[in-house]
């Protein structure tokens, strides 16, 4: 079978076969969105439209089939990236405090969090143009990623402000970070200026 023939015959066999199906066109199919079936990968969405003749009289109803998993796959991915700060690829805020709210309804503990404010940032945009501030802030994020320990959850929270939020540390550990950190910074930077937190 083609992938065509293939995509019908799963609808015909999951779909219009399943009492489940038959509930949903009766209860969801009136408002007009039609309903979305998972079958693995695949996603499907149904819809119905009554068909009438000349006179307004309903004569049939035609059921539209439509594969939106690309659709979904595009959203899954959207929803990721609306997590992240484009600058840096770091955690935005939005996604750091979901973050935060999971690990308080958790009850973990201990957490560690540090909260830094890069320095200068306002001097080298005013002074040196935002294409190097940009890579000021780019720089700071790629010495988090490096000190930072896999289970560290990383963000720009702000303009010049990251957060570092660490689940089972310790504030011995947390300040053991912060050194790594003013280290790290210290002897890599690649930019004409010393970047800071």
């Amino acid at each position: 079978l083609d992938p065509e023939e293939r995509s019908f015959q799963l609808i015909m066999e999951k779909l219009f076969l399943t009492a489940s199906f038959i509930q949903d066109v009766d209860a969801k199919f009136g408002e007009g969105y039609g309903v979305d079936y998972h079958f693995d990968s695949l996603v499907y969405n149904m819809k119905q439209k009554e068909i009438y003749d000349k006179g307004g009289r309903p004569i049939g109803t035609m059921v539209i089939c439509t594969d939106v998993s690309e659709t979904y796959d595009v959203i899954r991915r959207l929803e990721i990236d609306a997590g992240l700060d484009a600058m840096t690829g770091l955690k935005n805020r939005r996604s750091i405090h979901q973050v935060i709210e999971e690990l308080d309804a958790s009850g973990q503990t201990p957490v560690a969090v540090i909260a830094g404010d890069l320095n200068n940032l306002k001097f080298v945009n005013d002074t040196l143009g935002h294409q190097q501030g940009d890579a000021l802030l780019r720089e700071v994020a790629e010495a988090l990623l490096a000190c930072s320990p896999p289970e560290a959850h990383m963000a720009r929270t702000g303009g010049d402000e990251f957060l570092i939020v660490m689940p089972g540390y310790s504030r011995t550990q947390a300040y053991d970070l912060v050194s790594d950190l003013e280290q790290h910074l210290a002897r890599s930077s690649n930019l004409p200026y010393q970047a800071s937190v």
